[in-house]
């Protein structure tokens, strides 16, 4: 369970992987139930450093004696809504449409279209990835859901250990997994939603796991099939993908934003 933390002193965060339930400084009173923490001193300052070597939970609340401050400009993908995940997502698809209507060399149109697919591709992977950060890293209990449940068994072999000897560190060691986990994958999203408490997404199901094995295909095998054929690419194909991507981005947030029972 979360906890207060009291720090008779500041709080300097030199990381991105770093949220909390609640930050309050200049605070001169102890909050009732608090941990207190007597920080070394810092830069010429008593102060605690959260950083990559040294992470605190996310799920507690921070109270400091003086100041409060980060080395950067908010910490998006686990301060977000929903809804600002989305608009994040909304203007990268925005940039594939007007990269679409950008005239190339005959020679240069299939690798122009390969890049602007793949990109396409890679905003709708970084969109779920943001979904999934931004409702476990506001819910203690669903962040250990879904590392019981979407952690292979493998990965939880090395982090398992620090579950009790060093529970922070477990902390941002799994969100450094999730960040470097690919969604591509359709049966992947329905069960990070299931496991969440998300209504099911099982919409598009064929139409984005095609786009998926095409984004395969031209990432890993520059687009050569099985013939020895490149696959087709121009603008009418990519501006297709873009659109029907952008269509599963919507739908996926409204199933996010919906009740369980609701199945799409």
């Amino acid at each position: 369970m979360g906890k207060k933390i009291y720090i008779n002193g500041g709080i300097l965060v030199k990381t991105r992987l770093f949220t909390c339930r609640n930050a309050v400084c200049l605070c001169e009173e102890i909050p009732e139930g608090a941990i207190v923490i007597d920080p070394p001193i810092y830069d010429g300052s008593k102060c605690l450093v959260i950083d990559d070597e040294h992470p605190q939970s996310l799920f507690n609340e921070y109270y400091c004696k003086t100041f409060f401050s980060s080395l950067y400009y908010g910490i998006d993908y686990l301060s977000y809504s929903s809804n600002e995940c989305f608009e994040e997502f909304e203007a990268a698809i925005t940039e594939s449409r007007l990269l679409l209507e950008v005239s190339v060399e005959n020679d240069l149109q299939w690798t122009f279209y390969k890049m602007i697919y793949l990109h396409t591709i890679s905003c709708l992977d970084a969109f779920i990835c943001s979904l999934i950060l931004s409702k476990i890293s506001h819910d203690e209990e669903l962040f250990s859901k879904y590392y019981a449940k979407m952690f292979s068994s493998s990965k939880k072999l090395k982090l398992d250990p620090l579950i009790n000897s060093d529970h922070t560190k477990w902390e941002h060691e799994v969100l450094i997994e999730i960040l470097h986990t690919s969604f591509c994958n359709v049966k992947t999203i329905k069960d990070c939603f299931r496991i969440l408490g998300l209504s099911s997404p099982i919409r598009y199901y064929d139409i984005i796991m095609d786009y998926f094995k095409k984004r395969h295909l031209l990432m890993h095998r520059n687009g050569r099939m099985l013939e020895g054929k490149r696959m087709e690419l121009n603008r009418e194909i990519v501006s297709s993908a873009t659109n029907d991507i952008f269509d599963y981005g919507k739908y996926l947030l409204f199933c996010y934003n919906s009740p369980r029972i609701i199945n799409g």
